[in-house]
């Protein structure tokens, strides 16, 4: 398949990540529901960062993934609740599951050992041993989807990070996505609109409701994504004991 290179924002990553945890981890209650899916971003356990996502931004990133044939909504006969899943595994076609249970955790947790990786996956799909999990890091970088980082000072393992949006939580926001890369991402783009998966090679179309549409998501992703980075900002300041700079001005008039 020809993949179209464009990243992820931060919040698109979070809903794929929890698409493929929970269809992995708990079967029987996937696809999932709008809210079961924002329980699972927000969740405080398995995750980092801790995020507080509501549906003006949750609903954004889910009409983006749609559009780029990385989701579909699922109605079944009988249910009222209009339900979600994810498409990774049709899009990327891996060789397994475990290569994708080991995604999702880089997905939800960023960049990580192959020891941490190794334990963390296990909940999700057994990886038996060590060659098991090299095995599924090598098929992620041969595929352009993760990378190995270099050792840091003191580090006995080299964290391995994915290749589908930001480098790391938290990086500078930029206005097309929500989210500053290193690199491009090997995913497809969808040309339709809805659920069905585009074909990815198509040549550039005049701009539509629907593309505009897409700058709207991309607009509320990024402000949530400042909300969120501020809040974080400030709670450490609280915690290092660094004065609120507009009562040090107050003080001094």
């Amino acid at each position: 398949m020809d993949l179209r290179r464009e990243p992820l924002s931060e919040v698109q990553l979070r809903v794929l990540g929890v698409l493929v945890e929970k269809q992995l981890a708990t079967p029987d209650s996937y696809p999932l529901t709008e809210k079961a899916l924002l329980a699972g971003c927000n969740q405080s356990t398995n995750r980092d960062p801790v995020v507080s996502y509501d549906t003006t931004v949750l609903r954004p990133a889910l009409i983006r993934l749609r559009e780029r044939a990385l989701t579909r909504r699922v109605l079944r006969a009988g249910e009222r609740a209009e339900k979600h899943a994810h498409r990774l595994d049709e899009q990327l076609q891996l060789s397994s599951t475990a290569p994708l249970a080991v995604l999702s955790v880089l997905l939800l947790r960023g960049a990580q050992t192959p020891g941490e990786l190794r334990a963390r996956t296990q909940r999700l799909h057994p990886i038996a041993d060590a060659a098991a999990l090299e095995a599924a890091l090598a098929e992620l970088s041969d595929r352009g989807l993760a990378e190995q980082l270099p050792r840091r000072p003191g580090e006995k393992q080299a964290r391995w990070r994915h290749l589908l949006g930001a480098s790391e939580p938290g990086a500078a926001p930029t206005p097309s996505d929500g989210v500053a890369r290193t690199g491009p991402s090997p995913l497809p783009r969808g040309r339709d609109g809805g659920d069905e998966p585009g074909n990815g090679a198509g040549p550039s179309e005049p701009a539509t409701p629907s593309t505009a549409s897409e700058g709207d998501a991309s607009v509320t992703e990024l402000a949530a994504a400042v909300r969120a980075l501020t809040r974080r900002v400030a709670a450490l300041e609280r915690e290092l004991g660094i004065p609120d700079p507009s009562s040090s001005s107050d003080d001094l008039a």
